[in-house]
This record gives structure tokens, sequence and C-alpha cells, in this order.
């Protein structure tokens, strides 16, 4: 085969990612990279190529035929690698264990929990990486996944509960006071008008306003800032820029590092976190590793006031 005749790898991955998962905003998380690199790579395998593989249209991306084709054998080219990948690579037993978590999950709960995990489960050795929504763990070399159960869970997967989610608006505050003030009682900053959107789940504003009491409903957000990702809304309402939406694990050391408040509290949106790994390869590691974090999952919740 002459490796000459193919675009850069870089470009297929990108177009994968987006086939399975049918959205750029996912691909683009799941891939650790922005939005518009994602589109640039599809770009440029396009032009390569020279037939369109995606058509954009309803805010979505849907396969052409070629697009078919070429999704099909992408498929089935890492079917093949992964096989050989698992024939090489050590027992389970003498490696570390492979962790992916969301990203903002990963960067502002787990990382600082990491020293409590390696003491509680010693012996297991972990290695960190982040990802989001549904995983190929032989394609990615990844032996768990903690996920936010917001998408298909497939039957050859092993599903372990471990928390539910809690969501609710958090600002510096001061600028909570003021968004919670109603219009009459006098100008408010720019900011307390404004709410932070994550394009990772960008229904969630939408869904919590959905929710709220209807006599029990705090000011209105009429702007927005759509951000890539929430640990950038975090870093937007710790900055001032407005009220954020977050998960109650997410902001809890904002909070309570006073850096953030919650003024409105947390309500559960009927999601959760769970555990996955493939059917089969359960051991000993896993199951210390979803005991803990099931323990430390509530141990935040009870230290916001919820129950698990």
């Amino acid at each position: 085969m002459n490796s000459e005749r193919l675009p850069p790898l870089k470009s297929l991955q990108a177009f994968e990612a987006v086939a399975r998962m049918g959205s750029v905003v996912r691909a683009a998380d799941a891939l650790h990279v922005t939005q518009g690199a994602v589109s640039k790579q599809l770009r440029q395998l396009e032009e390569a190529l020279g037939v369109a593989l995606f058509e954009r249209r309803n805010r979505g991306v849907h396969l052409t035929a070629a697009g078919q084709q070429l999704h099909q054998a992408c498929t089935q080219a890492l079917q093949t690698l992964a096989q050989a990948v698992d024939a090489v690579r050590a027992p389970v037993a003498t490696r570390p264990l492979v962790l992916s978590c969301e990203p903002t999950l990963a960067m502002h709960w787990l990382i600082p929990r990491l020293p409590q995990l390696q003491a509680a489960c010693a012996g297991v050795q972990l290695h960190l990486v982040a990802g989001g929504g549904a995983v190929d763990f032989g394609r990615d070399g990844i032996d768990l996944a903690l996920r936010r159960n917001d998408f298909a869970l497939q039957p050859h997967w092993q599903v372990h509960a471990v928390a539910p989610e809690y969501m609710g608006p958090v600002a510096q505050p001061a600028l909570a006071q003021h968004w919670l003030l109603p219009d009459s009682a006098g100008a408010k900053p720019s900011a307390a008008r404004v709410a932070l959107h994550s394009a990772t789940r960008p229904q969630a504003w939408a869904n919590w306003w959905a929710g709220s009491p209807a006599g029990n409903r705090p000011a209105d957000l009429p702007q927005r800032m759509v951000l890539e990702h929430f640990y950038l809304c975090l870093q937007a309402a710790i900055s001032g820029l407005g009220v954020a939406l977050a998960s109650v694990y997410m902001a809890d050391a904002a909070v309570q590092a006073g850096s953030l408040v919650a003024p409105l509290g947390w309500r559960a949106d009927g999601s959760g976190y769970v555990l996955i790994h493939a059917r089969g390869l359960e051991d000993a590691r896993t199951a210390q590793v979803h005991a803990w974090l099931q323990q430390a999952m509530a141990q935040t919740l009870a230290q916001n006031g919820l129950a698990p």
C-alpha cells in the first residue's frame, strides 16, 4: 500500500469522530480540540478527495453516500488496528488503568482528589485522560470512562451508577445579588444579564428554566455568551462576565473557596454519572475505583446539603 495516496491521518481522525457522533461539537470535545480545528480538518479532507462527505442541515451534519463509504472503511480499519494493539498490549493487571473523564469534571473535581483516590486504592495505578460522550474502549485505549449518562449506553458496556447530577446557576457573590434583584430595583451591571452557555451542553439553561417553579423564578438573563466547555464558563463566571449554569461537582471548589456562590442552590436534573467499561473486563481494581468515586461524589453532595 502506498501511504502517500492517503489524506492526512489527522483529517481522517476528525472525520471519523464527527461521522460517529453526528456532531462537530461532540467530536471536538472528544478530540480535545476546538470546533474550528475539526471543521478545518473536514474541509481539507473534502478538498483532498474532491467530494462532499457531509450535508449540513438543521444545525447538524449528515453523511453523504461518499461519506458513508469512507466512514465504513475507517471503522473497519480502526477495529483492525485496535485488535492488533490489544494483541501486543501488556496484560491489564500489569499496567496502569486508563481512566477517561469529562474535561471539566477532571479539571475541577477529580484531579484535586487524585491523592485521596491513590491513598484509598493502594496499588491501583491510574492514567487519567480527558474525554466526553461515547467511547470505543479498544480504539481509544481506555479501560474505564467516567461519564454523565446523557447519551446512548451500549449493551456491550458494563455500566455502574456513581452519583446523580445536580445543576444550579453560579456567579460572583456581588453579581449574584444584582441578578436576583428585580429590574425595578435600579440599574444592574451588564454582566448580571448574561447567561454563560457551554456548547457541549447547549440545552442546559433551557432545561433548568423549564424546571424552575413558576412562582419562584429569578430575573431573566436576556443576553448570552456561548463558550466551548463548562470549564470556560466557570472561569468566565469567576471573572464576573455573567451567570453560569454548572454541575455541583464542577463548581464545588470555587463555591467552597468563595469565588462563586450558588444563590438558588442545586437541583437534580434527572441524569447522573456512571463508570463504564467493556463487559468481561471488571477486576478488583475497577471495583475499588468505583467504590471510591461513589464515596467521594456523595461527600461532595453532602458538603453542599444534598443527598446522593
